[in-house]
């Protein structure tokens, strides 16, 4: 037991509480939001995986399969705090409608670098240092989805908060 304990429990296990999610370069059309205030408030996050895909191919009666190519990977989702001057929901709608084009019905093209940003996520150790190796950057990121805001007399004590889906290039 002692050698299997001395052996296996060397290495400190990575705390999925010990994170912060940055959005480095924040459109200029969402003004009054910085990269600083959705830093702070993001409660929780998800890194979404990645799949390859597998080619088969008949070669003398057997199956043989070969690597193909990199599936979509899915939207990445996030918990975000809300604040008392419900700013920063307002913006991710903002910025939807934007790209949406609601207000001046006209759709804007999600290509352009005025509309996307960088969803930088990084992890920390025990120690509050970043891991470089478990750094994940979003690139090309605008928001997809903006939750709802439950309201309700019992939860006086808790934040409110909302979820926030959002797409990505690579």
């Amino acid at each position: 037991v002692n050698s299997f304990k001395n052996s296996s429990f060397q290495q400190d296990f990575y705390r999925p509480n010990l994170f912060e999610v940055t959005i480095e370069g924040v459109p200029k059309v969402l003004s009054g939001v910085t990269d600083s205030d959705f830093k702070f408030m993001c409660k929780s996050a998800s890194l979404p995986g990645e799949t390859l895909t597998t080619v088969e191919l008949n070669y003398m009666n057997r199956v043989v399969k070969i690597p193909g190519d990199l599936e979509t990977p899915a939207d990445a989702e996030f918990t975000v705090y809300n604040n008392q001057s419900m700013s920063l929901r307002a913006a991710f709608i903002s910025w939807i409608n934007i790209i949406q084009g609601r207000n001046s019905g006209r759709s804007a093209s999600v290509e352009s670098n005025v509309l996307v940003a960088d969803f930088k996520i990084t992890p920390f150790d025990r120690a509050g240092k970043p891991i470089p190796a478990g750094i994940s950057v979003l690139k090309g990121g605008f928001p997809v989805s903006v939750g709802e805001i439950g309201l309700e007399w019992g939860n006086g004590g808790e934040p409110s908060e909302f979820s926030l889906g959002v797409s990505f290039n690579f």
